[in-house]
């Protein structure tokens, strides 16, 4: 073998191992700090989430805004309409992937919120599971390439370790559909003043269409907004079969009334 062929081989072995250490040594840094699948059994097994920052100061936790105590529903607890809106809208391919591949890692880098439900494996509610629950409070709000990577490494991890119906059980229980109205049960005493469990279709396009932008679409703020995301909910459920055209029609055309507080009552309808 000539001379320039050995020199040219070790180089490239050399630099070989080197992109391995480094590519090694760049993982162990964004996984520190991350849930392994042992913690992630712990965090399923939890009734209730409440969540602290570095002061131990509690910054939110599902509550029912009546007794100030914790509220947590299992799954069969939560309506199927809810239940089938928030996949419409928010998990497409919910229970087609079995979480984030490596190719699916590296788009999620340069893919907003909205558009990660269009990555292969990589779903928007486990996503936002792993950022609303598993990650470092300090690091919900990023948005660099270190955050979006290990946020993805996590959704990986929790989508490899929980089954489909833990984690939306957990997206319905800890998602913030308004500031203070966080979990599905909350969410429907302060805007319906009734329990989750007797929220009809309408009532539940809408609560499924909030946790995307709970400000933009909020329906005492703006309720021509609010209006216009129940409807693209109601359409996905008609698309993936979940109801009909006629069923979508008719949630659509109710009056939805809203307790605000104890004083104040809002009606939306389509007029």
């Amino acid at each position: 073998m000539p001379i320039q062929s050995r020199h040219l081989q070790r180089f490239l072995i050399s630099a070989a191992l080197l992109l391995m250490l480094a590519t090694a040594s760049l993982y162990q840094a964004l996984v520190a700090g991350l849930p392994n699948a042992g913690t992630l059994l712990a965090y399923a097994s939890i009734s209730t989430t409440r969540l602290y920052d570095q002061q131990d100061r509690p910054l939110y936790e599902t509550f029912d805004p009546h007794i100030n105590t914790p509220i947590r529903l299992s799954l069969d607890e939560i309506p199927l309409y809810l239940r089938q809106a928030t996949l419409a809208i928010e998990g497409m391919t919910f229970y087609d992937n079995s979480g984030a591949k490596s190719t699916a890692i590296l788009h999620a880098v340069f893919l907003d919120d909205q558009a990660s439900d269009i990555i292969p494996g990589s779903s928007a509610l486990t996503r936002q599971v792993a950022r609303l629950i598993l990650l470092p409070p300090k690091e919900r709000g990023q948005h660099t390439l270190a955050h979006e990577l290990r946020e993805a490494i996590l959704a990986r991890r929790l989508a490899h370790t929980w089954d489909k119906e833990t984690i939306l059980e957990a997206y319905l229980n800890e998602t913030c559909y308004e500031e203070r109205a966080c979990g599905v049960e909350t969410a429907a005493r302060t805007y319906f003043g009734i329990r989750a469990r007797d929220l009809d279709l309408a009532q539940c396009t809408l609560l499924a269409g909030l946790s995307q932008a709970p400000v933009a679409y909020d329906p005492l703020a703006n309720p021509e907004a609010a209006k216009g995301r129940q409807k693209i909910v109601l359409q996905a459920m008609v698309s993936q079969g979940y109801i009909s055209q006629f069923e979508a029609d008719l949630a659509y055309a109710e009056t939805l009334r809203f307790t605000s507080h104890p004083d104040r009552v809002n009606d939306l309808s389509t007029n």
